[in-house]
């Protein structure tokens, strides 16, 4: 799933799996309906080789809205040779997650996913464009 252009992404699944496992190898505990929110740092536009100027934030929310702490996240680069820092974090109390993006070395489309309790993912798209011939280098 990408989120080409759009600020805002809401992915709704209900996930059957669980954090750790159930005590002393019981059932697990499923976690509820999720809904994965991009905050900001999509469709950013940079110079090849260079981290952008904001994070890549997103939210998760449960079936009621409520932010929900303590997922993992894990940040991966899908296109572009890039690289995403911080690549695993849980979220925080208000549900968010955040992640650096540095572009690779090519103009053109780069792609960073995240994926949240190693089910459900939201993609940020950036785009490497080089500087003009009168412009500075950064």
């Amino acid at each position: 799933m990408t989120s080409r252009g759009v600020s805002a992404v809401l992915v709704l699944l209900g996930l059957a799996a669980c954090r750790d496992g159930g005590p002393a190898g019981g059932p697990a505990e499923p976690l509820p309906s999720l809904g994965v929110t991009v905050v900001s740092g999509d469709s950013q536009v940079g110079p090849p080789e260079r981290l952008l100027a904001d994070f890549l934030v997103l939210r998760v929310t449960d079936q009621e809205g409520r932010p929900v702490a303590g997922l993992p996240v894990a940040w991966m680069v899908v296109s572009g040779e890039g690289k995403v820092s911080g690549k695993r974090h849980d979220t925080d109390l208000e549900g968010l997650a955040a992640g650096n993006f540095t572009l690779g070395p090519r103009p053109g489309e780069h792609v960073a996913r995240a994926r949240v309790a190693d089910s459900v993912v939201v993609d940020f798209t950036a785009f490497a464009v080089p500087p003009g011939p009168n412009e500075p280098l950064p």
